[in-house]
């Protein structure tokens, strides 16, 4: 990839201290202003501007660095995050009042994460897919799995990425249901 897309928001959700505003943009600039910072660790990631957007250089790691370096993530864990849970917006928005002022902590609701189904036949299409086709071609498919166009034959072809990727994203939602139900 020649660009590599995170949001600050998803690493906050991972731990990660996101600090985004520029140093041009700080009163008393510090080096801690204007780059990401990691918990329990030295690691410092310095921003830089391409025109008014943030980022830093990322490139693919060396074998002897991803064998003898310490690795770091920015994101959370897949099992704890759900992008498009609309608990996060219904938390912030309980955040302030109706004049836009901090509401007192015991006005602010907590959303709890709620998974909804997106398909009602998702029973037959984790049968479609084997344990061993998944163990299979976990790998294989899943850095396809946001470019595949779909045809009407890939979705009845239990074997196509599109209906591993389907059965995928499937179990997930039914490991996130039965963990929330413990």
């Amino acid at each position: 990839m020649d660009h590599n897309l995170i949001l600050p928001f998803v690493m906050i959700s991972g731990g990660v201290i996101v600090n985004d505003v520029p140093k041009i943009q700080c009163e008393d600039p510090a080096v801690d202003d204007h780059c990401i910072s990691i918990h329990d660790s030295d690691l410092r990631i310095p921003l830089q501007l391409n025109g008014v957007f943030s980022y830093f250089h990322t490139r693919v790691p060396t074998e002897r660095e991803l064998n003898e370096c310490e690795k770091v993530f920015l994101t959370p864990d897949a099992s704890d995050w759900n992008p498009h849970c609309k608990s996060y917006e219904l938390n912030e928005r309980s955040m302030l009042d109706f004049e836009g002022n901090l509401s007192e902590p015991s006005r602010r609701l907590n959303h709890q994460v709620v998974f909804e189904d997106e398909d009602d036949d998702w029973a037959s299409t984790m049968a479609s897919v084997s344990a061993s086709d998944w163990e299979a071609n976990i790998d294989a498919n899943v850095s396809t799995a946001f470019s595949v166009s779909p045809s009407v034959e890939q979705y009845s072809n239990p074997s196509s990425d599109v209906a591993f990727c389907k059965a995928m994203n499937l179990k997930g939602k039914i490991y996130f249901k039965k963990t929330l139900h413990k």
